[in-house]
C-alpha cells in the first residue's frame, strides 16, 4: 500500500512538474519517505497532513539549484528546515513557539535551561535532545553524569533505537535541572506536563555493568562526588571512561549497590556470583610446608654443629 501510493506521488510529480523531475537528483527524489517522517512534527501544528506537507516541500526543494541543495545538503530533511522552508514559500503559516516554564519551588533558582527535541528521519521516539543554558548555572556536571555532550555551549544527547523514547530522556533531564535549583523553559506542552508530573520511566542511570576485563565489574551512575568518594575507598578506580572495580573487592561494594538502588546487569551479576561461590568453597592453605629429608639433614648439620667461642667472650 505505501509503495503504490509512493508511485501514484512519483506519477502526480511527474505529470504535473515534467522539468523539476528530469532535473532532479534521484538519491535526493527517492527519500520522499523521510520527508513524511519530519512532518510528522509540523502535521500537528498546521492541520495538514504529513504527506501533503512532504508532497509540497519535496515539489519545490527539487527545483532549487544545485548550489542550495549542495549547501544545505545535511539540513534538507530535518524537520525544523522543513518547517521554515515551507513557512517562507507561503505554504504554511509560521506560528511563534509559546514558551512554558518551570520553575523550583522554595529556593533560590540557580539559573535557566531551554530544552528542545527533534525528532530522526525514522521515528518521532528517536533523535536528539539539545538543552542550552539561558543563564546562571549550566548544570554542566549533572548533564555529562547522564550522557550529555557539550557542544557549541549546547549539551546534546542522541537517542537510538536500543534507548527509546526520546521524550523520556528529556523529562528525566528536566526534572533532575529542577531538582538542582535550575528552571527549565520547554516549547511543547506534553514536555512541559510531563516534566510537572515526574512521568518518566527509568533509564537505570545507576548501573553495574561486566565491562570487557573479565576480572573487573562497571559502574555507571550520575555525577555524584560522594559516591565517587565511597567506590574509590571501597578499591574502585576512574579508568577514564567508567569506575572499574576488580572481581575479588565487589563484595565492598554490596552496601553501595543496595544504598543508591544500583541495576546490576545479567553479565555484572553472573561474575559476582561465581566469584562469591569461589570465595565459598576456597581452601585454606598452609604456608609451612613439609621438609625433604636433604632438607631435614642440613638443618640437624647445622644445629648439631660444634659451637666456638671467642677468648675475648670467655668469663673468666
Amino acid at each position: 500500500m505505501y509503495l503504490y501510493g509512493k508511485m501514484r506521488f512519483f506519477d502526480f510529480f511527474k505529470r504535473k512538474n515534467g522539468d523539476a523531475f528530469d532535473r532532479a537528483d534521484p538519491k535526493l527524489f527517492m527519500r520522499y519517505r523521510e520527508a513524511v517522517a519530519a512532518c510528522a512534527e509540523i502535521e500537528a501544528h498546521t492541520g495538514k497532513s504529513r504527506t501533503q506537507l512532504a508532497g509540497a516541500y519535496m515539489k519545490r526543494m527539487l527545483r532549487e539549484t544545485d548550489e542550495w541543495k549542495a549547501e544545505h545538503a545535511e539540513a534538507l530533511f530535518e524537520c525544523f528546515f522543513i518547517y521554515d522552508y515551507l513557512a517562507q514559500n507561503g505554504i504554511i503559516e509560521r506560528k511563534e513557539r509559546a514558551c512554558m516554564l518551570l520553575h523550583p519551588e522554595g529556593v533560590k533558582e540557580q539559573g535557566m535551561c531551554e530544552i528542545e527535541t527533534f525528532s530522526s528521519c525514522d521515528s518521532c521516539e528517536t533523535g536528539r535532545i539539545e538543552i542550552r543554558p539561558l543563564y546562571g548555572d549550566t548544570g554542566e556536571k549533572l548533564l555529562s553524569g547522564i550522557g550529555f555532550q557539550k557542544e557549541n555551549g549546547r549539551f546534546i544527547l542522541c537517542v537510538g533505537d536500543n534507548d527509546a523514547p526520546m521524550q523520556d530522556y528529556a523529562v528525566e533531564a528536566g526534572c533532575m535541572l529542577i531538582d538542582k535549583n535550575i528552571g527549565v523553559c520547554v516549547y511543547q506542552k506534553s514536555l512541559y506536563d510531563r516534566i510537572f508530573a515526574r512521568d518518566f520511566t527509568d533509564k537505570r542511570r545507576y548501573r553495574v555493568y561486566a565491562p570487557e576485563n573479565e576480572w573487573e565489574i562497571a559502574f555507571l551512575y550520575p555525577w555524584n562526588p560522594t559516591l565517587h568518594r565511597l567506590l574509590f575507598l571501597a578499591g574502585a578506580k576512574w579508568n577514564g571512561k567508567y569506575m572499574a572495580m576488580p572481581l575479588g573487592l565487589s563484595d565492598n561494594a554490596l552496601d553501595l549497590i543496595d544504598r543508591y538502588g544500583f541495576y546490576v546487569e545479567p553479565g555484572a551479576a553472573k561474575r559476582m556470583d561465581a566469584w562469591q561461590k569461589a570465595q565459598k568453597y576456597a581452601r585454606l592453605m598452609p604456608k609451612k610446608h613439609a621438609l625433604s629429608k636433604e632438607e631435614k639433614n642440613l638443618i640437624d648439620e647445622f644445629l648439631s654443629r660444634p659451637i666456638e667461642v671467642l677468648e675475648d667472650l670467655v668469663d673468666e
